[in-house]
């Protein structure tokens, strides 16, 4: 999936009126669970003090990436893996006791 934020401050100005058109495209070159599209648009008063800088065009699609966190956990998980599967061979690897 691929996100489209309005940059550089995150607001596009629509007049009132307006029509705003929203497009999805899918794809089957990735393959796809769950939802094809999503939207979601959040409207406000404008503010009094208008800032031009505030109202820019939407840049192209870009794709989203897995949160540096979720790396953090994964590679925690996989050391932590590694550590009791290397405890519990090292138990088995000792001396075996002789039951009379």
């Amino acid at each position: 999936m691929s996100t489209c934020y309005p940059q550089p401050a995150g607001s596009v100005k629509i007049s009132d009126g307006e029509t705003l058109v929203l497009e999805s495209n899918y794809s089957s070159a990735q393959r796809h669970t769950g939802v094809m599209g999503l939207f979601y648009v959040l409207v406000a008063e404008p503010s009094p003090k208008s800032n031009p800088v505030l109202h820019a065009s939407v840049q192209v699609h870009e794709k989203m990436t897995i949160p540096n966190s979720v790396w953090v956990v994964a590679f925690f998980g996989m050391a932590i893996a590694i550590a009791v599967y290397g405890w519990r061979s090292q138990r088995e690897d000792g001396y075996q006791s002789i039951v009379l």
